[in-house]
């Protein structure tokens, strides 16, 4: 876990890999800010305390990648679902060939 520098009451930031609809290959890179925070591969998830304010969350497999800006506030837990998927043409390449484009995506996830 992150330490945080000038907040009494850390924001968390939350990222999961779980999604049915991941291709389960490549793993994935997330950043926070620019800054490198971990790899995540499929069925984990992996959470920081982060600094309130302003963000940029970014999830990248090398090739491509997702981000998406949010705001946090102190104690607050903000989560994503990240994950590789194939959509279109390149799901059907996937399932004749075994091999075909996939994309990263990144998705808020709702407060519970």
């Amino acid at each position: 876990m992150a330490s945080v520098i000038g907040s009494a009451r850390p924001a968390k930031l939350i990222v999961e890999r779980v999604s049915d609809q991941d291709i389960k290959m490549r793993g994935l890179k997330v950043l926070l800010d620019g800054n490198y925070l971990t790899d995540l591969s499929f069925g984990n998830t992996v959470d920081f305390d982060i600094a309130s304010g302003k963000h940029v969350v970014k999830v990248s497999n090398s090739l491509y990648s997702s981000e998406l800006e949010f705001e946090a506030s102190p104690g607050e837990e903000t989560a994503f679902s990240a994950g590789n998927v194939m959509r279109g043409f390149g799901a059907m390449m996937f399932v004749a060939l075994g091999i075909g484009p996939y994309r990263v995506f990144l998705e808020r996830k709702k407060p519970a």
